[in-house]
């Protein structure tokens, strides 16, 4: 937020300032029966809202899929998850498209098609995205010994969940997953024409200067896409690339991204990466 940095550790949040020093800790886990939160904002250094762990009701009949806290973890609106689960044994997804544009925070959870925005008190909709044949099963009954449990993550992996999205002015970039993979599948949603491009590989391919490929991990401002790479990952596929083509497509730029690589230890900060459109 504004002058803290707050750290998220299972059930604590610490917050920081930016110099470093500890201020004190925040206790979620048992504010709220079951509240294990994987995915949290903070609004306006006023209140944290929390995206509950989406699981079957066997394991959590609570269902809960968002909590608005104030900055003591204390609930002030709850929202419960309608979507029942109740395959055993099921899955467990930790993350959804959970986000901010605009000033207000947009919101699908798992298994449902409908991203919603949150207002004060309720949840609106505002996008739905149809996968058709294309989406996963949202309960699935896995087996947990083999045979069974290679067959039913091979006919998981041929279906598509939403997993992630980020949204500007003109685009929307979703990130889809296929089954319980680490496969991705990436779309860029084109607002005005209500078109939808889907990608070849892992990002954006680097034609700036020869670098990584890129893809927004968090959009600054509804307008600069940022991501980042770690610094080993970073360096690996930078010296890769070297070579007297590169060099003479993209000159003094690539030069420089060849000087950036050679500065960094493997065990540096990542490399954050933004793109201002």
């Amino acid at each position: 937020s504004r002058n803290k940095i707050y750290l998220t550790n299972w059930g604590i949040i610490q917050e920081c300032n930016f110099a470093g020093n500890y201020l004190r800790s925040i206790k979620t886990r048992g504010i709220i029966k079951d509240f294990e939160s994987t995915q949290y904002i903070i609004q306006n250094s006023e209140k944290f809202i929390f995206h509950i762990a989406n699981e079957p009701e066997y394991s959590n009949p609570m269902k809960y899929s968002l909590i608005v806290t104030d900055t003591n973890a204390r609930p002030t609106v709850k929202f419960r998850n309608y979507h029942k689960r109740k395959s055993q044994p099921g899955i467990i997804i930790p993350k959804s498209p959970f986000y901010f544009f605009q000033g207000k925070l947009r919101f699908m959870e798992f298994g449902v098609d409908t991203l919603n925005i949150l207002q004060s008190d309720y949840l609106k909709p505002y996008a739905i995205f149809d996968l058709g044949g294309f989406k996963m099963n949202p309960d699935p009954s896995i087996p947990l010994r083999e045979p069974g449990l290679s067959k039913g993550l091979e006919q998981l992996s041929k279906k598509l969940w939403i997993r992630d999205i980020k949204e500007d002015d003109d685009y929307m970039y979703i990130k889809m997953v296929y089954g319980l993979t680490d496969s991705l599948k990436l779309g860029i949603f084109n607002k005005h024409d209500n078109n939808i491009t889907f990608l070849n590989g892992n990002g954006f391919t680097n034609d700036l200067d020869g670098g990584v490929n890129f893809w927004p991990s968090y959009i600054y401002k509804d307008s600069v896409l940022v991501d980042y790479v770690n610094a080993y990952d970073f360096k690996a596929a930078v010296s890769n690339k070297i070579s007297r083509d590169m060099e003479d497509k993209y000159g003094k730029k690539y030069a420089k991204l060849i000087q950036i690589a050679g500065e960094l230890k493997d065990e540096s900060n990542p490399v954050l990466i933004a793109v201002n459109r």
